[in-house]
């Protein structure tokens, strides 16, 4: 197969992936996978800012490819439109005559498709929303199956302070649903997370992993936090369902 046909096959492919993302009507998040290793752990991080997008970038992509005269993303929220015109960037570039060069070429290309069907993937089983300045993405990956037969997953909760003015995590709410219809509830509002009541000032963020343990697959978990001001206001930040999924593709309950 020639460089011209493999080449045509990348972008196919890839564009089937940015379809996914349309058909969901979410933009997809620049993001790693949910890290199994730190369940019960937190930190914070400050300045959201774009070079946030760039930095998760780079852990993706080597520095040549980050070099290429694209329009890469500024936002760590990438809509459907803006990755379909970053993918026929990619290819709009003529495959260069030296057989060197266009290697890299396709190895780009290849790259490129790696990262966004493991992007994609994360989509699934990620949900997104901002209640008055903040923001939480939920993600949610499949670990095991225990001892008992119960399927084991971990979920990250990134909590973004997107206000000028300091924020303070009071509580949570969760209610988690199996395969069968069966629900585990955590009482509304359940003091903190993972111990912590954050304080986050503007700009700043907080980031969390723990788990949960369903009957059978796939599942669904949906819930809110309890947000309050230093003027003593608080609020309620819903978080949308999103899928509890043992493997890729396997349907979701919503």
């Amino acid at each position: 197969m020639s460089v011209g046909s493999i080449q045509r096959v990348l972008f196919r492919t890839l564009l089937r992936h940015v379809r996914e993302v349309r058909a969901t009507g979410r933009p997809l998040v620049l993001h790693r996978e949910v890290e199994v290793n730190r369940w019960g752990r937190f930190r914070y991080g400050d300045t959201l800012n774009p070079v946030a997008s760039r930095d998760v970038l780079r852990n993706m992509l080597p520095e040549s490819m980050l070099a290429l005269p694209l329009d890469w993303p500024k936002t760590v929220l990438v809509s459907a439109a803006e990755l379909r015109d970053l993918v026929v960037a990619l290819f709009r570039a003529p495959v260069p005559a030296d057989a060197l060069a266009a290697e890299e070429h396709l190895d780009h290309g290849f790259l490129g498709l790696r990262v966004l069907a493991s992007l994609t993937g994360l989509h699934q089983t990620t949900s997104v929303s901002v209640t008055e300045g903040v923001r939480i993405i939920t993600t949610s990956t499949f670990v095991e199956k225990d001892d008992r037969g119960n399927d084991v997953y971990a979920y990250r909760v990134l909590i973004e302070n997107l206000n000028d003015y300091s924020i303070k995590l009071v509580g949570r709410h969760w209610i988690f649903q199996d395969g069968a219809g069966d629900t585990i509830s955590v009482d509304k509002f359940a003091q903190g997370v993972v111990g912590q009541q954050p304080y986050l000032r503007p700009q700043q963020w907080f980031e969390y992993v723990s788990g949960v343990n369903l009957k059978c697959s796939p599942g669904q978990m949906q819930g809110s936090m309890l947000l309050t001001r230093d003027s003593g206001d608080d609020w309620e930040a819903v978080i949308p369902p999103l899928a509890l999924l043992s493997q890729p593709d396997q349907g979701s309950m919503q």
